[in-house]
């Protein structure tokens, strides 16, 4: 929240969702947030914040000084949801967790807590929302001279299980409202200045081989499940070799389907020639079907341009390395799968590099 945009595109939402309704009665999933404190202070009815007890002192601060005890009631866990008497009505999360590093990580603590409290959670769909993603999907299409074969695109979630959900518990209004409504991965081609050489191979080192460390870290690679790192990349200039791509969408209005959860495969084609270094990828959070924040960049990117990309100095992008970096021009294609699966805290990415084939 010391993000003063980020800060800002927050109120505004909230205080529109809050007038929207009458005595509203609010949820806040956030730990060490400041969210349900500004829902009081703008009007609602009650707050219930779940805040565990190494937090709760922080947040109690900020209630004593505002006179707030009897608007804000702490949950330290999801046992204490027997103290929520009304029905929920607005469900908001930061998302943040302070011990998180990628984007995702965010994502996947928000929707365990909203999974734990409210198993079949389910609102109706804003329909401007609706329209407004489908359009951008449209947008997002890559051109038609593009090879179809190499841009099979598709991203599916498993069907919900009726017997794996509950119905959902009799504090939740059947006209709740959620804040984040959607999150979508976004990613997008770059090549690095200098963060590469981080992934570079020895090779030779004061004139002695180094083959055998290089093939060692090269194989320990391939047992290790963090194939992405988090990095703060305000500090590491990089450069769009592509425009930027929606992997995949998660709406955060409807229950998180069982195993194996979502997955989705997207392809984008290379604007302009250069060494591909890695892949960057990150979350875009929409508050409501016109705010949007982001966790990646702050500006456009344009693909045709050598300056570098500004990057949000308040979060940390993931970063994909891959395994070789290899020059790539108009005629490469750039091919991304994800898997996530929110209940398993599980995220998992591939991305590789396509040639397209051009009729003579």
């Amino acid at each position: 929240m010391n993000d003063p945009l980020r800060r800002r595109a927050y109120l505004t939402v909230l205080r529109k969702q809050i007038q929207r309704t009458a005595d509203p009665v609010v949820l806040c999933l956030s730990g060490f947030s400041l969210l349900g404190v500004l829902a009081a202070r703008l009007g609602a009815k009650k707050v219930y914040i779940l805040e565990p007890v190494i937090f709760g002192s922080f947040v109690q601060f900020f209630i004593d000084h505002y006179n707030l005890k009897h608007q804000i009631i702490l949950l330290n866990s999801e046992r204490d949801v027997s103290f929520i008497q009304e029905k929920v009505t607005l469900v908001i999360g930061d998302p943040y967790c302070i011990t998180s590093v990628l984007p995702w990580e965010h994502l996947e603590d928000f929707c365990l807590l909203k999974h734990r409290f409210f198993p079949g959670l389910a609102t109706n769909s804003n329909s401007e929302s609706d329209t407004k993603a489908q359009s951008e999907t449209k947008n997002n299409d890559l051109t038609n001279h593009v090879n179809d074969n190499h841009l099979n695109s598709n991203t599916q979630a498993s069907e919900p299980n009726s017997g794996n959900l509950t119905p959902a518990p009799r504090l939740v209004s059947s006209s709740v409202t959620v804040m984040p409504l959607r999150a979508s991965f976004m990613f997008v081609p770059v090549t690095f200045d200098h963060l590469w050489k981080t992934r570079a191979l020895v090779r030779e080192a004061e004139g002695f081989t180094m083959r055998c460390f290089d093939e060692f870290i090269a194989k320990s690679r391939v047992f290790s499940r963090d194939q992405v790192d988090g990095h703060p990349l305000w500090e590491y200039p990089c450069c769009a070799l592509a425009s930027p791509k929606e992997l995949l969408s998660v709406d955060l209005t409807q229950p998180d389907p069982p195993s194996p959860g979502y997955r989705a495969t997207q392809a984008v084609q290379i604007e302009r020639s250069g060494i591909l270094h890695g892949i960057v990828i990150w979350i875009d959070w929409y508050l409501d079907a016109d705010t949007r924040i982001s966790s990646g960049p702050l500006a456009p990117i344009d693909p045709h341009s050598t300056k570098p990309i500004l990057w949000d100095p308040y979060s940390k992008q993931g970063v994909y390395f891959m395994p070789d970096f290899e020059e790539v021009s108009g005629a490469s294609i750039v091919r991304g799968q994800v898997e996530y699966n929110a209940r398993e805290t599980y995220t998992q990415f591939e991305f590789s590099v396509l040639t397209q084939i051009t009729n003579s």
